[in-house]
């Protein structure tokens, strides 16, 4: 893969569900679930590995405090991005909530992989309309779509809430920086 190659947007994305479809395929075929701990935490690595090296830091907004919460379970875990597990029940969701830490000058452009649906996307108290793309791809948890968040977000600390809806089988989400 060429210099230009590996910085593009684009090829990123491919890489990032690559990287979580890596992932996912391996735990299928593991046999233990140390085998799909060790799956999952290669796929996180090479995932943050790929979204830093398409832009400087210092031009990507700043995620952190990352808690999801599941209707089913009750239980609230703090969490990584991309997050996901397995044997999820089917309707459940995943409340997300999260900090992006955002600077003038940054990328307001966040790719989102939902898996399966993001059913809702709020940003300091103020829901996002999905139109176009966003809303055609809310349930593409193999690609996933780019979403402008830069109208919502203010300098300084942000408060970002989604809500994700398992149909069955794996449940996770995404949430990563793309350079303008």
């Amino acid at each position: 893969m060429s210099d230009a190659e590996a910085k593009s947007p684009k090829l990123k994305y491919v890489l990032l569900a690559g990287v979580a479809l890596f992932g996912m395929a391996s735990s299928v075929y593991a046999t233990s679930k140390s085998e799909r701990k060790a799956a999952t935490d290669k796929a996180e690595v090479s995932a943050i590995a790929v979204a830093t090296e398409t832009a400087p830091a210092s031009a990507m907004p700043a995620v952190s405090k990352i808690v999801a919460k599941s209707s089913v379970t009750g239980k609230t875990t703090d969490i990584t991005f991309p997050y996901h597990r397995d044997g999820s029940a089917p309707d459940e969701k995943i409340d997300v909530t999260f900090k992006v830490d955002y600077a003038k000058g940054q990328t307001g452009l966040f790719h989102i992989t939902p898996d399966d649906c993001l059913d809702l996307i709020e940003v300091n108290g103020k829901t996002v309309a999905l139109t176009g793309d966003a809303l055609a791809q809310k349930c593409n948890w193999q690609q996933g779509f780019t979403l402008d968040l830069t109208q919502y977000l203010s300098k300084g600390t942000n408060n970002v809430h989604a809500l994700v809806r398992n149909t069955g089988g794996w449940v996770g989400f995404d949430f990563v920086p793309v350079a303008k």
